[in-house]
C-alpha cells in the first residue's frame, strides 16, 4: 500500500508547499531547460513532476506515513525551510535524468550494426524497466537520482563495443540475462506487491548496480553487488 501512498502524499505535499511558501518552480533557474528535456521524454507537465518529487523529498522520504490531518500539517510546517532547496535539487537532478535518457535514445536510433541487435534489445529492455508508467512518481528518490549513472553506463557500454567487439559485450551480458529473466518471473508472481515486496525492490535495484559493475566499473556502485550477493537476495525472497 505504501508504494502508492507515498507518491500520492508527495504530490499533495508538493502542491501544499507551493501554496504555503508561494513556490513557483517555473521561475527557478533551470526549469525552462528541464521542461524542454521533459517534453522530449513525453513529460507534458514538468511542474507537477517537480512538485511531486519536492514533496517527497521534503516531507515523505525516510519518514513514517502521516495518518492524521494534524500530522500532515506539522510535517508541512517543518518543510517551510527546505522546500525551496528540495525544489531546486529536483530541477537539477531531473534535468540530468532526462538528458541521460535522451542521449541513450539517440544512440539507439543512430543506425547501429545488425550484429548489435541483441545488445540493442537488452538496452531497450533496461530502459523499459527504468521508465515504466508513472516512474517519476513511483521510483524511490535515492534510486531515481542514480539514473544518470545507469544511463552513463549504457553509453560506456556502447563505446566499449567499438573497441572490444560485440562478442565480448555479449559475453559480459550473459551474466546479466538470467537476473533479468528472474525479475520478470518474480514480477509475474506478484512478488513486487506481496509480503516480500521490499526484498524484491532491493533485488531489482541490485540488478541495476550489477549492470554498472559489469559494463562500467569506473562509475562504481552505491551498494556491494555480485552474482553471489544477488543469489543471497533471491534466497530472501524465495524463503521470505
Amino acid at each position: 500500500a505504501e508504494t502508492h501512498t507515498r507518491p500520492a502524499l508527495g504530490l499533495l505535499y508538493g502542491l501544499s508547499i507551493k501554496r504555503e511558501i508561494k513556490l513557483r518552480p517555473r521561475d527557478l533557474p533551470g526549469f525552462g531547460q528541464l521542461a524542454l528535456l521533459g517534453a522530449s521524454n513525453g513529460i507534458g507537465d514538468a511542474e507537477t513532476a517537480v512538485l511531486s518529487r519536492t514533496g517527497l523529498i521534503a516531507c515523505v522520504d525516510n519518514q513514517s506515513i502521516v495518518r492524521t490531518e494534524a500530522e500532515f500539517r506539522a510535517r508541512l510546517k517543518g518543510a517551510w525551510n527546505n522546500g525551496l532547496d528540495a525544489c531546486q535539487r529536483t530541477i537539477s537532478n531531473l534535468s540530468k535524468v532526462f538528458d541521460g535518457l535522451n542521449r541513450v535514445r539517440v544512440r539507439l536510433d543512430s543506425g547501429l550494426p545488425r550484429e548489435w541487435l541483441r545488445t540493442v534489445k537488452e538496452i531497450e529492455k533496461q530502459l523499459g524497466m527504468l521508465t515504466p508508467e508513472n516512474y517519476l512518481l513511483q521510483t524511490p528518490t535515492n534510486w531515481l537520482w542514480c539514473y544518470p549513472r545507469y544511463l552513463r553506463a549504457i553509453e560506456i557500454r556502447f563505446d566499449r563495443i567499438r573497441s572490444v567487439g560485440i562478442a565480448k559485450d555479449q559475453q559480459l551480458a550473459a551474466a546479466i540475462a538470467p537476473w533479468v529473466q528472474c525479475l520478470d518471473e518474480l514480477y509475474a508472481q506478484d512478488a513486487h506487491t506481496g509480503r516480500v515486496a521490499s526484498e524484491f525492490e532491493t533485488l531489482r535495484w541490485m540488478l541495476e548496480e550489477y549492470r554498472v559493475a559489469t559494463f562500467a566499473q569506473e562509475l562504481r556502485t552505491v551498494v556491494p553487488v555480485s552474482d553471489k550477493r544477488l543469489r543471497a537476495q533471491l534466497d530472501r525472497i524465495v524463503h521470505g
